[in-house]
């Protein structure tokens, strides 16, 4: 991905599931499970935005549809189908696949401090 990438810190208390968007948050989730101790432990990760438009091309969609219903591209209007697609294509992305991120960096461990606690409970 490029240096210009979207890209943000997520945090986990299992260490697999990086869905809060910050400690705090993470830590709230640990109190209702009953977790949240001094020494307890959480997790962060950078993360980058994924660029979802770079999995599915309209183009290569618009082929795999002619290769399995064995059509012969020369039969087939490719370019005003392809482009069709594409306008299709990128809003149902944007719907459906805009918070899609991978790990970028290295999971960093966090103990709960004493001072964390206090933030949490006020």
């Amino acid at each position: 991905m490029s240096n210009l990438a979207e890209k943000v810190t997520l945090y986990s208390i299992n260490e697999g599931c990086f869905i809060y968007d910050s400690a705090c948050e993470a830590m709230e989730q640990m109190e209702a499970d009953g977790n949240l101790d001094i020494d307890s432990i959480y997790h962060s990760c950078a993360f980058e935005k994924k660029e979802m438009e770079k999995y599915f091309s309209a183009a290569d969609i618009v082929d795999l549809v002619l290769e399995k219903a064995d059509i012969e591209q020369e039969h087939f209007d490719y370019d005003r189908s392809v482009s069709e697609l594409e306008g299709l294509l990128k809003p149902w992305i944007k719907k459906h696949f805009s918070a899609h991120y991978k790990c970028v960096g290295r999971i960093t461990e966090h103990a709960v401090t004493a001072e964390d606690m206090r933030e949490v409970r006020v």
